[in-house]
């Protein structure tokens, strides 16, 4: 209400001002006036009242010359009244926002209208720029008729400052939430800050790992602007710290200010700075977790004196900005450590893989599929001729994924493969399943235990010895017409590691010609499942069972269709699965 009360009784002078055709020095020689010496007294105090009004009092004549201004003027854009009054109002406006005032203007000329309130920007002495609101009104001079605009301009430029710092710094913030990698989101906070702050160009300098210079591995400019030259000289030149800009703030953590660079002789790069027409420079700091990660670096083309308040806003994009960078390193590293365990593991994958045993040929005949999870599980498999009768076969799943499981589960192929367990007996399944648990025992971090199916079959008598430790049960398809279809070979024994006294039990069954054995990881049947959302062993078996009977059962269509059920994406773990067919 107070600042409403000001403008009118500016208003109100100004009027009074325009309608008598008075000026400061009608004032003044009418003061010489005795005979008018109360209407006098009342000018003075109205010249007075206005002299110290803090809006600036304003008048021009129909083409935009200025006839009358008070002293705020000089105080706002540093300009004495003499250097001003007689030119047009548009020599201090900014060339962008010139059309904005005349187009006003002559809407109240030509009476579109009766006042107006806008902002623009406007030129200072010192080169910044400077933010008003024009409140302007037409005013008719008694007699002659003619038309003058008056007003009042209100000094903005605080305000208007304060909302584009605050504009550039959640600028910088959305670009740093929005942006995926440094090499996308520097140069766009450069940009932020370079378009919402008015400076012209922006740069980011850092030291490369190890590296005792530093160098200039971002920049953004305003594209009108001719700064090629810089531009060039810039990427050719690297410094110490402690040299120029970049290198001060790089060995003391702190912002610098370079009011004008022409004058700095610590700056590397004045001649150049000078032939671009580049004058006042900051330099802020980006340090993260006590590291100092890089130093942001913006030029102008006017002198600056230091802005307190852009610093303090820059010092908090310069957090935002270290804490980004601390954020992609880390994902960085962790995606270069992915990347190094993923070939790991597919080399020992690659390594298990060609530790199995090619498919086995002749009256009894041995089909094989094994797929690696992305993470590589425990699963290993093997099979061969103890002698000329007797065929040991068996499968293990080592708990846990990756590297460790899978050097596990190659050890204990490697003991099986060349009989390395003493005091067993090959032939007999409960022995070696409790050498391999006198071995084999689980460590604190609940690590290094595997579960097992283990079989021999002696093709004379056609008797399968069997043993099994925690694993999934072999399931034997018997094709003799008076047998189940289905008889689910196991026993009940912990897996392998579990406990150190384990006792273990084997079993034996008959195999009638024609007879079908699967022997499987539970990877086999631990998937999703479009219908019963995860299988469990039953339907895996069914499943198994109806493909047989179909005509079908071949292991590369059974994968086929489970990878399909799992809309091909990698396995979460091993498949193995075994395919006995028994003449």
């Amino acid at each position: 209400m107070l600042k409403l009360s000001q403008n009118l009784l500016a208003l109100g002078l100004t009027k009074k001002l325009s309608n008598a055709n008075t000026s400061r020095e009608s004032l003044l020689s009418r003061a010489t006036d005795s005979k008018r010496l109360v209407p006098m007294e009342n000018e003075k105090l109205n010249f007075s009242i206005v002299e110290n009004l803090k809006e600036v009092i304003f008048q021009t004549d129909q083409a935009g010359q200025l006839k009358f201004l008070n002293s705020a003027w000089t105080e706002i854009t540093g300009f004495t009244l003499d250097e001003s009054l007689g030119k047009n109002f548009l020599e201090f406006i900014h060339p962008d926002d010139r059309l904005l005032h005349w187009e006003k203007f002559q809407s109240l000329v030509e009476s579109h209208q009766d006042q107006c309130r806008y902002h623009l920007r406007c030129l200072t002495k010192n080169g910044s720029l400077g933010w008003l609101e024009v409140y302007a009104c037409v005013i008719l001079i008694e007699g002659n008729g003619a038309i003058v605009i008056s007003g009042t301009l209100n000094d903005l430029s605080g305000h208007k400052h304060r909302e584009q710092l605050l504009i550039a710094q959640q600028a910088a913030i959305n670009v740093l939430a929005e942006s995926t990698s440094l090499k996308e989101a520097i140069p766009k906070v450069l940009q932020a800050i370079c378009e919402n702050l008015e400076w012209v160009r922006g740069e980011f300098w850092s030291a490369a790992e190890q590296a005792k210079t530093l160098r200039c591995l971002e920049s953004w400019q305003i594209p009108v602007v001719p700064l090629s030259e810089f531009e060039n000289a810039t990427r050719n030149i690297t410094l110490a710290p402690g040299i120029g800009l970049p290198g001060r703030v790089w060995v003391s953590g702190e912002a610098i200010w370079s009011a004008d660079l022409t004058k700095d002789s610590s700056f590397c790069r004045t001649k150049i700075a000078a032939a671009v027409g580049l004058h006042a420079a900051f330099a802020i700091p980006i340090i993260a977790e006590d590291e100092m990660l890089g130093v942001m670096l913006f030029f102008s083309h006017s002198s600056q004196q230091p802005d307190t308040d852009l610093l303090q806003v820059m010092a908090v994009i310069g957090c935002q900005l270290g804490q980004f960078i601390k954020r992609k390193q880390a994902e960085e590293e962790l995606q270069r450590q992915n990347l190094s365990l993923q070939f790991q593991l597919h080399q020992a994958a690659e390594y298990v893989r060609s530790l199995l045993p090619a498919p086995l040929t002749g009256a009894l005949t041995i089909e094989q599929q094994f797929v690696p999870s992305l993470q590589l599980g425990g699963d290993i498999f093997d099979y061969y001729w103890l002698d000329a009768n007797n065929l040991v076969v068996y499968l293990l799943d080592v708990a846990g994924h990756g590297v460790r499981s899978a050097l596990l589960s190659v050890s204990v192929l490697n003991l099986l493969r060349t009989q390395s367990l003493y005091n067993t007996d090959f032939y007999q399944p409960w022995t070696v399943l409790a050498e391999l648990n006198r071995v084999f025992q689980i460590n604190d971090n609940g690590n290094d235990y595997f579960t097992i199916w283990y079989g021999v079959y002696n093709q004379l008598n056609r008797k399968l010895v069997y043993a099994c430790a925690g694993h999934p049960p072999g399931i034997l398809l018997s094709a003799h017409p008076d047998a189940a279809p289905i008889i689910e070979l196991s026993t009940a024994n912990l897996p392998i590691g579990i406990l150190s006294d384990s006792e273990f039990d084997d079993d034996s069954c008959e195999i009638q010609p024609g007879s079908t054995l699967y022997i499987f990881s539970d990877g086999a049947y631990e998937i999703p499942h479009p219908i019963d959302k995860n299988w469990e062993l039953k339907t895996f078996v069914k499943f198994l069972a109806d493909y047989q009977n179909s005509g079908n059962g071949n292991l590369e269509e059974v994968l086929d269709y489970i990878q399909s059920m799992n809309n091909n994406k990698a396995l979460d773990d091993d498949f193995s699965l075994l395919k006995v067919n028994f003449a």
